[in-house]
């Protein structure tokens, strides 16, 4: 769902909908997800509606925490409760008698992935949290924390900053950094089969790659395509990338084995659209629910709004066909694999429900 349901009514039709194929595992965690992202003015009218659905064969854990900390990962700030705004809160706010503390100490190994974009006060926050956890003068309260990232990628982010603010703010500029062992990771196992475009990659990010005017990469004649018109280059683009689109519905590596990437949401749309159209099989269109969301703005027609396309949010028109990949746009069951930027197969739907499987490499 897109967080865009205009009422009640269509929440019902969505339920009614899904009950007629899914388990009631499925249901409960949809039913959730209502309530939490589309807000329904009388939740205890669904539940009562549909409870039969919701709760046949309906099993309990033993143990919440266990059951919510078993599968999937967790943020860095989330699980080590690492505040936002870390001046202001300087000590740890994990209690040593609590859960969170038992589990930490019950860990052999904790890996924290991404560790380049990292701010170098959280990571040392986090150091400090454990000696705390462990009542310990080691260094990381004694365990075993494995840091994994590539620093030719983004910096952590600091609004508004210069370019050596930035560098002051990662991790390599900590006093932590120098008694780390750094292990590097030498060959690229995605891109074996094609080694003079990875050492290129490579080079660019080491900085030894050729620059034109001290500034303009140069790229590889193999990788560059060249048109005089912009439609007749995008549909080039379109051919090398997809050139048999059309057995998406049997071969689903078409999809999941490559991607174009696009600076701009609208030529996002564009391709889109494009193979969506090439695609076989019959195209089902969602449109969303826009509103004035203030008094300010309410002099605006809808079809103006209908034709925005904001940052992290879909499209106003979703054209889809089955088997067309599609990306999720919120953290709504990270449990379960369902977060900001899973890729899914659309997989079947109705008029208020999309039905889609995780992709799988």
């Amino acid at each position: 769902m897109h967080g865009l349901l205009e009422t009640d009514n269509s929440i019902e039709q969505c339920l009614a909908e899904v009950v007629q194929y899914q388990m009631p595992a499925a249901l409960r965690r949809l039913f959730a997800t209502l309530l939490i992202y589309c807000q329904p003015n009388n939740p205890r009218f669904l539940w009562d509606k549909f409870y039969a659905s919701l709760s046949e064969d309906y099993a309990f854990a033993s143990s919440g925490i266990a059951a919510s900390n078993l599968a999937g990962g967790r943020t860095s700030n989330s699980r080590f409760k690492i505040p936002l705004d870390i001046e202001n809160n300087p000590s740890s706010q994990i209690s040593k008698q609590s859960s969170l503390a038992e589990l930490i100490r019950a860990c052999s190994l904790i890996i924290w992935d991404e560790a380049p974009m990292a701010k170098r006060n959280s990571i040392q926050y986090f150091e400090n949290t454990l000696r705390d956890v462990y009542s310990s003068t080691e260094l990381f309260g004694g365990k075993i924390i494995i840091f994994l990232g590539d620093f030719r990628q983004v910096l952590p982010v600091i609004p508004k900053s210069t370019l050596q603010e930035a560098i002051n703010s990662s991790f390599v500029m900590s006093p932590l950094w120098p008694q780390l062992e750094r292990i590097h990771l030498t060959v690229n196992m995605r891109a074996t089969r094609d080694p003079a475009f990875c050492n290129s990659v490579l080079s660019v990010g080491d900085g030894s790659h050729p620059y034109e005017n001290g500034k303009d990469v140069k790229l590889p004649r193999p990788i560059v395509i060249s048109a005089i018109e912009e439609s007749i280059l995008i549909e080039q683009l379109i051919d090398s990338i997809y050139p048999d689109i059309q057995q998406i519905s049997t071969n689903p590596s078409v999809t999941t084995e490559r991607a174009i990437l696009t600076p701009k949401n609208d030529d996002t749309q564009m391709i889109n659209s494009i193979l969506v159209s090439r695609q076989e099989g019959d195209a089902f269109i969602y449109r969303s629910f826009d509103e004035a969301a203030d008094i300010a703005t309410e002099q605006y027609p809808e079809e103006f709004f209908n034709t925005l396309q904001p940052n992290s949010l879909p499209p106003h028109q979703l054209v889809l066909k089955i088997n067309s990949p599609i990306i999720l746009l919120r953290n709504l069951d990270s449990t379960s694999g369902l977060c900001n930027g899973t890729r899914l197969i659309f997989k079947a739907f109705d008029r208020n429900v999309i039905d889609a499987e995780i992709e799988v490499e």
